[in-house]
């Protein structure tokens, strides 16, 4: 059997999922204690502001980008421009034999 302080810091070491973090921080952000929050959870407090303040930075860092609404937008940008100038380059080979086919290979 475990002792008790074992398995206490077992529990406080526990990895918790990325959703279970958010889920945590969003009950702080409306209006639950960290205090009750870390002693229901058995997480330590200093972890339960450690998570509080890692969501709001990154939600703060979000907004105040003025870059695209979405990831990588650059690189998708770029990638667009250069399959719009191959189809362009493409539409023009089609149009140019058309034409040259109606000629009558002349």
């Amino acid at each position: 059997m475990m002792p008790v302080m074992d398995a206490e810091k077992k529990l406080h070491h526990r990895k918790f999922s990325s959703e279970e973090k958010m889920n945590v921080v969003l009950r702080t952000l409306r209006g639950e204690p960290r205090e009750a929050l870390s002693e229901e959870l058995n997480i330590p407090l200093e972890r339960v502001a450690a998570w509080e303040s890692t969501f709001l930075e990154a939600g703060k860092e979000a907004l105040s980008r003025r870059k695209a609404k979405w990831p990588h937008h650059g690189k998708a940008s770029a990638r667009i421009a250069q399959w719009s100038a191959l189809l362009l380059v493409l539409l023009c080979v089609v149009y140019l034999l058309t034409r040259f086919m109606e000629s009558g290979g002349q």
